[in-house]
Formats: structure tokens, sequence, C-alpha cells
């Protein structure tokens, strides 16, 4: 409840109809985003989380038990595509409600590697794993925080990139 509150209030949910999530798809979208910050995971977990441990669809009037597991995929992917475009939107809202300075304090890579093989995602490559899983492949996940640990821009990228060869690319990008 407290998430969904958060996101009405902010405008995600009106961001998302003006993105193109359509009314069957703003439900799922919503779930989505929820279900990442609370029981973080891959996008089967969040939907089986969604589906017997969460009550989200008793507020947003929404059953996910009649929707399939490749409709979710399809949202997921399509919250992905826009990516950049939340990201930004909701930095400047938290700039807003915040008063926060424009400044870049923190940079920061890490990887999560695969319990399978990973061939069917581009980025998954052999590097070296902060975990010490050299075994498996990996993608990097590279964050960019301002002075009040607010996230300015997230990046996934190949497993096997390190901070100096990125950083100038993550720069480039904040300023695009």
């Amino acid at each position: 409840a407290v998430c969904l509150e958060m996101m009405n209030r902010l405008g995600l949910v009106k961001k998302l109809v003006e993105l193109g999530f359509g009314s069957k798809q703003k439900p799922l979208a919503v779930g989505t985003i929820i279900a990442r910050l609370l029981a973080p995971g891959s996008d089967r977990s969040s939907f089986q989380w969604l589906r017997n441990h969460s009550a989200l669809g008793e507020l947003i009037d929404f059953d996910f038990n009649l929707t399939t597991l490749n409709r979710y995929y399809e949202v997921a992917d399509k919250i992905y595509k826009n990516k950049g475009q939340l990201e930004a939107w909701l930095y400047q809202q938290e700039q807003g409600l915040f008063s926060l300075d424009e400044s870049i304090v923190f940079y920061d890579l890490t990887n999560n590697f695969f319990e399978g093989s990973g061939k069917f995602n581009g980025k998954a490559k052999f590097g070296r794993s902060k975990e010490k899983r050299s075994h498996a492949p990996l993608v990097t996940l590279g964050l960019v925080l301002d002075g009040s640990g607010f996230p300015k821009r997230s990046e996934i990228m190949a497993g096997n990139v390190s901070e100096p060869s990125t950083v100038e690319f993550m720069l480039d990008q904040l300023v695009a």
C-alpha cells in the first residue's frame, strides 16, 4: 500500500500511461515495479510473489492469477525498454520533491552471475566476478548516485567490463 501510494504521489502511474501502458498493461507494470521493490528476484519469481504472497491485486482491482507469465514478461520488457525515460523522469521528480543538488558523488559497478549458460543474453560474458563465480557468465550493473544518495542513472552492461572502461560512457549518458 505504501509503494502504491508513493507511485501515485510521484505520478508514476500516470507516467506509465503516457509511455503507452494500456489498461491491461498498467496493473502488471505497477505489480512488476512493486514486486521488484519488495521481493527482488527474477521476472518469474516476481510474478509468483504477486500471485501467491501479495494483496496488491486487491488494492488495484486486478487478479494476477488471471494473467499469464508470458504477458508479465511482455510488460517487464516494456518497462525495461522505457528504463532511460523512467529513470530521468523519476530523478526529476525526486529533485523537485527533495530540492536535490545536481551532483555526481558515486559511481560503482557490481555484477550478477547466471545459474545457467546465459546463452540467450547478449550481455552475459565471462569476467572478474566479485562473488568469485568465474565459472559463470556475468552481467554488470553500473550505478551513478547523487550527493544525497539518490540514483541518477543505471545501466546493465556486459559482464566483462570495469569502472575505468565505463565511466566515460555513463557520464555521456547523463548529459544525453
